[in-house]
């Protein structure tokens, strides 16, 4: 098993003012910023761009040689065409040796919360881009791993008020435009202005559901990966090195990777693999409770039964012990109850029966009578 960062995280802090910051919201159309690289984002939609061949190349080299992730890493991308991340044809046994380095991730040591949180973009960008299906599912089974020890710290860490999608757009600007004057001159009196920054960009809720589709869901999964590609990059090098600008950047960084997990496991839902579908359903913690919308979305859609039957167990997960009828997740479980497999109804009855200490057993009817009767409508939610 790997380690955890040995960097301490520090607590939350007040954010810092930014006096005298004169970063402006850009106003260029995603053509006008042609590859995302200007100095200056105008949709967050657009603000970090994606090319994940150049994002591995660049965290191999911020890594370093002799770090473990780095090796694992290469091997991913030795194995692969970075185009559109197919299996090398010319690579023996590539899709194993890809598999092995996944592994490897979960067993090498991460230093800081920066490699941590690298580490897991790359991943999460293989779980829903790599042609093979079954690394796919390994990716998510390797995120699943991460999150056993990133979702605490980020629990225990908390998060500010949620900055507007303005001020998060500032934030971004900030960053890049200090980025381009330290090339240039003096930036050094900025530190508390970078703070404020990256403490906004990780108080903003990445992983916010709006809508349960896995389209949507990817598009949304890539706004924290860009986010974690732009704090982890080297525009911030010239100012990483002080103690209180570290520690921002850890603080944001443990929140980023958060919500990439959050998300990833739910775009998968969409996978066009059964046992891609299953294995995220199975990955989705017990308290992400926007991912009650994508999970129900996705039992109208699922058409295999045992895939039905992860979502259903997903939910039941979810709505936990002694829920009550108001809860969302009971009420998807109790939409489940008319599904066409037995195993299905069974297991949809079970959780209810859990979720809301009434005991009527395995009987889909009972159940079905009983939300007739008792359901948010007639209990006035």
């Amino acid at each position: 098993m790997g380690c955890r960062p040995s960097r301490r995280l520090i607590p939350a802090a007040v954010l810092l003012a930014a006096a005298g910051c004169s970063a402006v919201v850009g106003s260029r159309s995603p053509e006008e910023n042609g590859s995302g690289s200007s100095s200056k984002v105008g949709d967050l939609e657009f603000a970090i761009s994606e090319k994940s061949a150049d994002f591995l190349q660049e965290v191999l080299i911020f890594l370093g040689a002799d770090r473990p992730p780095r090796r694992a890493l290469r091997v991913i991308r030795d194995t692969h065409d970075l185009k559109d991340w197919s299996l090398r044809l010319d690579v023996p046994g590539a899709a194993e040796k890809t598999r092995e380095a996944l592994r490897d991730l979960t067993r090498s040591d991460y230093e800081s919360w920066e490699e941590t949180a690298l580490v897991i973009s790359i991943v999460s960008t293989l779980s829903t881009r790599d042609r093979a299906s079954l690394i796919r599912s390994d990716c998510i089974s390797t995120l699943h791993w991460f999150d056993g020890w990133v979702h605490p710290d980020a629990v225990a860490l908390g998060r500010g008020p949620e900055p507007a999608e303005k001020e998060t757009l500032q934030a971004m600007n900030v960053i890049l435009d200090l980025a381009e004057k330290a090339k240039t001159g003096d930036v050094a009196g900025n530190r508390g202005v970078v703070i404020q920054a990256v403490e906004i960009l990780g108080n903003h809720r990445w992983a916010r559901v709006d809508r349960p589709e896995p389209g949507i869901l990817r598009a949304r999964l890539s706004r924290p990966r860009g986010v974690i590609r732009l704090l982890g990059s080297n525009r911030l090098d010239w100012c990483k090195g002080d103690p209180e600008v570290r520690a921002a950047l850890d603080r944001a960084l443990v929140r980023l990777a958060d919500d990439v997990h959050t998300l990833a496991p739910l775009a998968a839902l969409g996978d066009r693999a059964p046992f891609v579908r299953a294995a995220a359903a199975a990955a989705i913690r017990p308290d992400a409770a926007d991912a009650v919308g994508p999970l129900a979305h996705a039992l109208r859609r699922e058409v295999t039964a045992s895939v039905r039957l992860s979502l259903v167990n997903a939910l039941g997960r979810l709505a936990g012990e002694g829920a009550g009828p108001r809860h969302p997740a009971v009420a998807a479980l109790a939409g489940v109850l008319a599904d066409p497999d037995a195993s299905v109804r069974r297991a949809a009855a079970r959780l209810l029966e859990r979720a809301t200490g009434l005991g009527l057993g395995s009987d889909p009817a009972a159940w079905r009578r009983w939300w007739r009767n008792e359901g948010p409508e007639k209990s006035g939610s």
